[in-house]
């Protein structure tokens, strides 16, 4: 957090929440990381359609798109094992019929 969120130190702290505060352009790694990660596999799915250039609506809906897959998983040293943070944050279960198409493939 930067330093807007000061204020909330002393609550997070009783609650045992780590508060880690960063300066103004100071880099979180474990942040860019996952930037990288939705960048790189947008870019993968990208290479597979068949339009030249993208619109700026159907790319957002593509970067919407690639967050959702990467979360509807849980990551080998996550919380759960058998749960993706999709469902332990929203509760609801990604089914197959999320998967029925592929992004950029439509009737």
């Amino acid at each position: 957090m930067d330093g807007a969120f000061d204020c909330l130190q002393d609550d997070l702290a009783n609650k045992k929440i780590l508060f880690d505060q960063v300066s103004n352009d100071e880099h979180v790694t474990f942040i860019e990381r996952g930037i990288r990660h939705v960048k790189e596999v947008s870019r993968a799915t990208m290479s597979h359609l068949p339009y030249p250039k993208l619109t700026k609506r159907l790319l957002i809906g593509l970067v919407i798109a690639m967050v959702f897959w990467i979360n509807a998983f849980p990551p080998a040293n996550g919380v759960s094992q058998t749960i993706g943070p999709r469902e332990l944050l929203t509760g609801v279960k990604t089914t197959m019929a999320h998967a029925q198409y592929e992004f950029g493939k439509y009737l």
